[in-house]
């Protein structure tokens, strides 16, 4: 799902799958098959699998080299140099610490492609109470996310587990991140989600902070978000705000098609003026529709 793509009114392509990284990003504890690469039970090999070069493991510590997952048939996959993890409560030993490296890899490959593909779909999420009882963590090195006819890449993710009571709070932080198609691409992300545990959809989790920056320009939001297994059912609250927002418009007519600045003078003209040189949009999705600051927008919600 993409929550505010600040690219125009593709800036606007709001919340169009109601399944989105944090809700994925929380599931732990799968068990491992052996097959054409490796699967998380209980999503069908024809749905998700995943490979590594080593996995090599002490006590409650795993590093695991030149790590693979795709989404099966869809194009979509990721490729990690090298991810590290380990458990601070040392309750999960190497095995374990492989399924919740490849859980979050299935958790980043279904928001990368916006929702659940067609052979993922009816599948519980198994055994996420694990995760109440142990704080995770891990890094991702050397990424390369790819789907048809594109690729962008990432120097690094670190992922951890803040606490899990009452609810799962997690904390993501993104660096490096490059991309040759789209101008002036945000080089680094924080997000900072708590989740309420739940094995099958609906999922409800906060938004409690998300920072980036494209330029001088910082991009702060934070929201809460109800998905439900379709959109009518769906409920999401997402306010945003940007500082600068002329002088990114100005760099962007440099360096960007003429579309892109135009859709960002557009969203200019629909933002609230806000405190400390900032424009802020407050974005809602209800019974299907996108609103925002109160206007209703036309949104194709076609993958």
């Amino acid at each position: 799902m993409t929550v505010f793509s600040l690219s125009g009114l593709p800036l606007l392509k709001v919340i169009s799958r109601p399944f989105f990284l944090g809700a994925s990003l929380f599931v732990s504890y799968f068990s491992v098959s052996q097959s054409y690469g490796r699967t998380l039970d209980p999503l069908p090999e024809s749905c998700f699998r995943f490979s590594s070069e080593q996995d090599k493991g002490t006590g409650n510590n795993l590093t695991t080299t030149h790590f693979h997952a795709e989404l099966v048939g869809t194009g979509y996959s990721v490729d990690v140099s090298t991810s590290v993890l380990k458990d601070h409560k040392n309750k999960l030993d190497s095995d374990a610490l492989i399924r919740v490296n490849a859980a979050a890899a299935y958790g980043v490959l279904v928001a990368y492609h916006h929702d659940l593909p067609e052979n993922c779909k009816n599948t519980a999420i198994p055994e996420i109470n694990e995760v109440k009882d142990t704080l995770p963590e891990a890094t991702w090195s050397n990424i390369t996310m790819t789907k048809p006819d594109h690729s962008f890449h990432v120097k690094s993710v670190y992922f951890r587990i803040i606490s899990t009571s009452p609810q799962i709070r997690a904390q993501i932080i993104a660096k490096g991140l490059h991309d040759t198609i789209y101008p002036l691409f945000p080089q680094n992300a924080s997000a900072d989600i708590s989740m309420d545990p739940s094995t099958r959809l609906p999922f409800n989790f906060t938004i409690n902070s998300l920072h980036t920056a494209i330029d001088d320009s910082q991009i702060d939001g934070s929201g809460i978000v109800h998905a439900a297994g379709d959109l009518p059912n769906s409920f999401a609250k997402i306010h945003l705000s940007i500082t600068e927002i002329g002088k990114l418009i100005d760099h962007l007519s440099r360096v960007a098609p003429v579309k892109v600045t135009a859709a960002f003078l557009v969203a200019r003209l629909m933002g609230d003026r806000e405190p400390n040189h900032r424009t802020g949009w407050t974005v809602t999705l209800d019974n299907s529709k996108v609103r925002v600051n109160g206007k209703t927008l036309p949104i194709n919600f076609q993958h």
